[in-house]
């Protein structure tokens, strides 16, 4: 798994200067913070009912829950780059990415 995280990371930066607004995004901002903690409650969540409600093992529920929650975040990104109604980001996304990554590993160390 480690590789593929860091893969997305990879690829992540690489994209990173494709945003419609290099110049005004920043790497920490109030949007960088409110994607990280939205991106760990989902992913904190998404791996919990996984693992108490759909009966996955526990070494799977943080996969399941990272999945979940980046899948919505490429979702949200993509969107904004196809309608030009938000800011698509790559450094938007790599927040997402460490949010999800935090959420999973944290609700997997509880269950």
């Amino acid at each position: 798994m480690a590789c593929k995280i860091f893969a997305i990371f990879l690829i992540v930066l690489l994209l990173a200067p494709l945003s419609n607004a290099e110049n005004k995004d920043r790497w920490f901002a109030k949007d960088k913070y409110e994607h990280f903690a939205i991106s760990a409650i989902y992913a904190g969540g998404s791996t919990f009912i996984a693992k108490r409600h759909f009966g996955i093992s526990k070494s799977q529920a943080p996969v399941v829950g990272f999945g979940i929650t980046i899948s919505l975040g490429a979702a949200k990104e993509g969107a904004d780059f196809i309608s030009h109604k938000g800011t698509a980001s790559g450094k938007d996304f790599l927040w997402d990415v460490a949010g999800a990554l935090a959420g999973a590993l944290a609700i997997r160390l509880r269950l």
